[in-house]
């Protein structure tokens, strides 16, 4: 049985008043990093969702789309150091 502390693959089930929407994720990895790790996250109103995390060489660029519910931000980590955040 899952431990109730993991989080779970949301339903498709939309909260109440929360509008879905789709949105272009992208980035590409700027050329002062010869390699990196990358984290890109999607945090709204209902999960946290890291969309990719991994290591990466030049050139790397990174074009999704994803869902997100209400309002959402985009954070980009490189090496474990936020570099960006934005609203979705």
């Amino acid at each position: 049985t899952p431990n109730p502390a993991t989080p779970t693959t949301p339903t498709p089930q939309t909260p109440t008043g929360l509008q879905e929407r789709r949105v272009n994720v992208s980035y590409t990895l700027p050329p002062e990093y010869p390699n990196a790790v990358v984290q890109i996250i999607v945090q709204d109103e209902t999960q946290v969702n890291t969309v990719f995390e991994g290591p990466v060489q030049q050139p790397w660029s990174f074009n999704e789309e994803i869902v997100v519910r209400g309002a959402a931000t985009l954070r980009i980590l490189i090496n474990g150091q936020q570099v960006l955040e934005n609203p979705l």
